[in-house]
């Protein structure tokens, strides 16, 4: 049998040598993959009663800042990327978490918000959904509409300068200090990504 097993196993130790290192990598990152799971679990559990039963919907909440209001061309001065976070990552989370990416940080140039006037999109109709009440239909918010072009509220355009832009509208609001992440020391070699190589 073992003599029968010997081009079986010839087969395998390539496909190891490729799958190994992998896995060596991943058991780095033990906590937040247990993390992961337990925060899906509880952010999806919240439901809501319809007429087809309970649904589940999500729990989550998203900061606001400038860069949820646009697209830039290019990254602006407070953001601090990290797609390559260290094992542990998060345990500097009082300190400040490290970035990946540093060379925007001296950017001067930050967006200005304006409220320009513009014209009206045709309305599009709203997803049919399973409410446990009757929900009334929007009510199109006329007020702001002078001569075909649609301006904020002055109230909201208040609150978004208020809430997004704190330190004026044309100022770069508070941002963490911009550190840089150390290079991975993985496979007996440092870089700032990881290299996962056969062996």
């Amino acid at each position: 049998m073992l003599e029968d097993l010997r081009p079986l196993l010839g087969q395998v130790d390539p496909a190891l040598r490729q799958l190994n290192p992998i896995l060596e990598f991943v058991a780095l990152y033990r906590r937040e993959l247990a993390a992961f799971f337990a925060n899906t679990v509880a952010a999806t559990q919240a439901t809501i009663v319809s007429s087809r039963g309970p649904l589940h919907y999500l729990r989550t909440s998203n900061p606001f800042n400038p860069e949820n209001l646009a697209v830039y061309p290019k990254r602006l001065p407070t953001n601090r990327p990290n797609p390559y976070t260290l094992p542990g990552h998060f345990d500097a989370m009082r300190a400040g978490l490290p970035a990946y990416e540093t060379r925007h940080c001296g950017r001067d140039a930050f967006p200005t918000i304006l409220d320009t006037p513009q014209p009206l999109a045709p309305a599009q109709p709203l997803p049919q959904l399973s409410l446990p009440v009757t929900v009334p239909a929007p009510v199109p918010d006329t007020e702001n509409v002078v001569n075909g072009l649609y301006s904020l509220p002055d109230k909201l355009f208040a609150d978004i300068v208020r809430f997004a832009f704190p330190s004026g509208p044309s100022t770069a609001p508070p941002a963490p200090e911009c550190k840089q992440q150390p290079k991975y020391d993985f496979g007996g070699e440092q870089s700032q990504y990881p290299h996962v190589k056969p062996r």
